[in-house]
């Protein structure tokens, strides 16, 4: 399969990256919180992750992961993942969304710590 030009590829496959991805697909990703600080302090992710609520930011970030995955997300993955089509449409094809967001990745990380 061809990589799409919008989309970064996984450089054993060359498939599209998804636009979402589950936890347990972040991999080498960088996963970023774009939620603002307040409401990111109201329920943290439980691993450290930066948090970039100004999305201006986020191209800039997307271009130096040298084609690895910027991967966004918020507390439930509706808000991250518009602005993952909003990155992807503007050319930014290693940016997805955490499915389920801070909610989903907390639950994943939960699970595998038992």
């Amino acid at each position: 399969m061809a990589c799409y030009p919008r989309m970064a590829c996984d450089d054993t496959t060359h498939a599209p990256l998804p636009l979402e991805l589950s936890p347990e697909e972040i991999g080498e990703g960088m996963l970023v919180d774009i939620r603002p600080k307040l409401e990111a302090k109201g329920e943290p992710p439980q691993r450290e992750v930066p948090i970039v609520s100004r999305e201006s930011k986020l191209p800039e970030l997307a271009q130096s992961l040298d084609g690895k995955p910027l991967i966004l997300m918020c507390r439930t993955g509706r808000r991250s993942l518009e602005a993952a089509v909003r990155l992807r449409a503007a050319g930014h094809g290693n940016v997805c969304s955490l499915k389920g967001g801070v909610r989903a990745l907390n639950a994943f990380l939960e699970e595998a710590s038992k």
